[in-house]
């Protein structure tokens, strides 16, 4: 009667431990990146009454006479496949598809603890947080601007959306100096031709060019008819060096670059201790033909350079890369993110607060670099 009563009561512990397990699933069904439980059951040790017996002449073979002593809990399995998404209208979010783990510091336990919850801020000082915890990856200053990506090679560590590991202020983005700029656009063939000496204007166009400092400078591009084939260009303004290029078209409308006579670097020579700089201005992308306005329009198409700007805003990408747009329209890396892979995240332990932590069973992260 007691063998009974205890491989019932084993069942029932067994059955209490999955409902214990269920309830917490349920508990968490709307926890950010949290995994599901499973549970298996395995027999316990059962007593045998007889052994087994073999055939042996005229008597056949016999089972062994075996009692069960009840069940156990075998494994609490959880359930690292990928959920669902779902669009939050935040771009500090992230989500993960596939495996890997966000690494994040603050925890208490270890120097490195992980989650899958990517419910991202930025807390008073520009630190990238989950949950009070601080999220790592790699810094802006690992950023390589010829080959445009991180260099992924070095230990991870928080992230800071406002300053970077060697100092730098990334709220404010520094100036530009232009050193280019191309036009774009068409002088009207209809216009009349010009005899000179003195010209007015058929068309201009406002070149804004900025020095080292992020002051800008409007010259002002002056263009008029002075020939069937060729146009006189003449830029000016505050601090510009006046120029004078010839511009003469093809049959086709196109420009004649061996025939023209352009004068392509406009030399802005501000006051002192501002800094004089060259503009190098493309004039191919001009052309000439029959407007159906009869007016002629020509602009800038391309330039580099800008004025400083302020953070406005940061966004995450696909790649882990976190960017960030500026009052002045430029965008720039602030940094990226980690991503942790196990062997075997099921071996991982939570921890509590959407965090789970290395076992000896998970093994050692990789993907990234520890510190």
């Amino acid at each position: 009667m007691m063998m009974s009563m205890y491989s019932a009561v084993s069942g029932l512990k067994s059955q209490q431990t999955k409902l214990n397990v269920i309830g917490n699933n349920v508990a968490n069904v709307n926890t950010l990146g949290y995994k599901s439980q499973s549970v298996a059951f395995s027999d316990l040790l059962s007593q045998t009454i007889s052994a087994a017996g073999a055939a042996a002449g005229q008597t056949g073979g016999t089972n062994s006479k075996q009692i069960g002593l009840g069940s156990q809990v075998s494994a609490i399995t959880k359930n690292m496949g990928t959920g669902s998404s779902q669009y939050t209208g935040n771009d500090t979010d992230a989500a993960l598809s596939g495996d890997g783990f966000f690494i994040v510091q603050g925890g208490g336990l270890g120097k490195y603890q992980f989650t899958r919850a990517g419910n991202f801020g930025v807390d008073l000082d520009g630190n990238l947080v989950v949950n009070g915890l601080k999220v790592c990856g790699w810094d802006s200053s690992q950023y390589n601007k010829t080959t445009g990506a991180f260099n992924t090679q070095t230990a991870v560590a928080p992230i800071n959306m406002f300053t970077s590991t060697t100092g730098l202020n990334k709220k404010v983005i520094a100036p530009e100096q232009s050193t280019k700029a191309s036009m774009s656009g068409n002088l009207s063939f209809d216009t009349a031709i010009q005899a000179g000496p003195t010209y007015t204007a058929d068309a201009t166009s406002t070149l804004t060019a900025y020095n080292a400092l992020g002051k800008s400078y409007d010259v002002t591009l002056t263009y008029s008819r002075t020939a069937a084939d060729t146009w006189r260009v003449v830029s000016s303004g505050t601090g510009v060096t006046s120029t004078t290029s010839t511009l003469k078209f093809k049959a086709d409308g196109t420009l004649d670059t061996a025939g023209s006579t352009i004068n392509p670097v406009v030399t802005i020579a501000a006051s002192a201790p501002e800094p004089t700089f060259d503009v190098t201005v493309d004039y191919t992308g001009v052309s000439m033909y029959t407007s159906s306005t009869g007016k002629s329009s020509v602009a800038v198409s391309d330039q580099d350079g800008y004025a400083s700007g302020t953070l406005q805003d940061f966004s995450i990408g696909a790649d882990g890369v976190i960017t960030g747009s500026y009052s002045n329209g430029q965008k720039q890396p602030l940094g990226m993110l980690g991503l942790a892979v196990f062997s075997n995240s099921a071996g991982l332990d939570k921890i509590g607060e959407n965090l789970y932590a290395t076992t000896v069973n998970s093994g050692e992260f990789t993907g990234a670099v520890a510190a």
